[in-house]
């Protein structure tokens, strides 16, 4: 999908789906770099505030790269650090184009997440609220084996629309505005 049909869809249908998002290369030693980290156990616990308490999401593990401060030093993420380097400023800068989804701080937040059986989201907007600059969320899936029964599907429910389920297939990527859907 080209830059131009993909910010179409995001300003019409809030959404949009992208097979082969990564090339299958990248797709691959991305998954490959996310076992070596699972090896060496460097995902946390997802925690979320609710109710002004800190809780855990059981089954969602993570590693934000956007935090430099993480126990994991850049060079031990293999592909992820030219994910953070190159593709997503690269990426984010040519989305940028449409003001609506410029970047106030010039960095996107990227982080590698880890849903293990049962770990889910529920229902929610993809923006913590005020002052949250984010205004765009990217999913792409690093699963080449998956299958219909594996679970895993994201529900996509634009304001003022029907649901959209999105299946999680290898290399595809899922983005859509994250305070509209």
């Amino acid at each position: 999908m080209r830059d131009q049909e993909l910010l179409t869809r995001l300003r019409n249908d809030r959404y949009a789906v992208v097979d082969d998002f990564l090339s299958l290369d990248f797709a691959n030693k991305l998954l490959s770099s996310s076992q070596e980290l699972i090896k060496s156990n460097a995902f946390s616990q997802h925690r979320f505030s609710f109710g002004g308490s800190l809780l855990e999401k059981p089954g969602v593990f993570e590693i934000d790269l956007s935090d430099l401060t993480s126990s994991k030093k850049p060079s031990e993420l293999g592909a992820w650090n030219e994910l953070v380097s190159d593709f997503a400023p690269g990426f984010v800068k040519r989305l940028a184009k449409d003001n609506t989804l410029a970047l106030k701080s010039g960095t996107p937040a990227v982080k590698v997440q880890l849903n293990t059986g049962g770990g889910s989201f529920p229902w929610h907007y993809d923006n913590p609220g005020p002052p949250s600059e984010r205004s765009l969320t990217c999913i792409v899936y690093l699963n080449p084996n998956w299958s219909p029964g594996d679970g895993g599907e994201l529900v996509l429910w634009p304001f003022l629309s029907k649901q959209i389920v999105v299946t999680p297939l290898h290399a595809r990527a899922v983005l859509f505005r994250s305070d509209t859907v």
